[in-house]
């Protein structure tokens, strides 16, 4: 099966506020998936990962986006260069222990908007699609309703799920009931794993799930791109950059 043994894995990873009591152990789970694809039994594959973790902050001055990658510490600057369509970020590691060292740099803080994050996600610069999975793992405590900018994530779900189709992506949410992303997960073999007890995704079985993900992964063929998808769907290009290296929308 072409592009079988081949994937790149980008999680889409919220760490506002709220995901401070388990963002520790998200943050171990997601390293138990990850050493799992790249144990004896998965030696075949040819593994990347990154990761977008993200939150913002609605101040006087207008609402602040803070996204940063393993290496991109202000990571809407380095993807969305002004002028060009190429980014120049330093994105995507097979290293484990790069990964691993970079997720335990992370901290929680402030609100979040999920799918302005998913959207840079879609924008990264995965290997061709003739060859290569390309994976987005979004994992967030909140719905989408009570987060920042919700009218306009609602209002740009079609144009995310056109793009996802597009780029030939394997969306997985995982995540509390939300309708936008009931609406999200409609999207070409997305799934949506629906976090229940209201204490974030502490109580969740990410191990059966990241399972789950893997074997889905692991049967599902390459899905080659269809068109050039059209970049920064919220305007990302046209944010312009903080002292503090973070990123305000108007």
């Amino acid at each position: 099966m072409p592009g079988r043994g081949t994937a790149d894995v980008v999680f889409c990873l919220d760490s506002s506020t709220s995901m401070a009591p388990s963002f520790r152990s998200t943050r171990d789970h997601i390293m138990s998936f990850v050493d799992g694809l790249r144990s004896e039994g998965q030696s075949t594959w040819d593994l990347r990962f990154d990761f977008v973790a993200h939150s913002a902050s609605d101040l006087r001055e207008g609402i602040v986006f803070r996204a940063r990658s393993i290496r991109e510490k202000a990571l809407y600057a380095s993807m969305y260069p002004p002028g060009s369509n190429a980014p120049r970020s330093s994105l995507f590691t097979s290293n484990v222990g790069e990964f691993r060292a970079s997720l335990d740099s992370l901290e929680a803080r402030g609100d979040e908007a999920n799918l302005i994050a998913l959207d840079a996600c879609l924008d990264f610069p995965w290997r061709t699609t003739d060859a290569c999975h390309r994976v987005i793992i979004m994992l967030t405590d909140e719905p989408l309703e009570t987060g920042l900018m919700i009218q306009e994530q609602r209002d740009a779900i079609p144009a995310l799920i056109d793009k996802i189709h597009q780029i030939g992506a394997l969306l997985f949410i995982v995540g509390p009931e939300s309708a936008g992303y009931h609406q999200l997960a409609a999207a070409n073999r997305s799934s949506y794993d629906i976090v229940e007890g209201g204490d974030g995704l502490a109580s969740v079985d990410f191990r059966a799930i990241m399972n789950q993900i893997g074997r889905s992964v692991s049967v599902s063929r390459v899905n080659r791109a269809t068109v050039p998808a059209k970049r920064a769907l919220f305007g990302q290009d046209r944010w312009g950059l903080t002292d503090t290296q973070e990123f305000g929308g108007s």
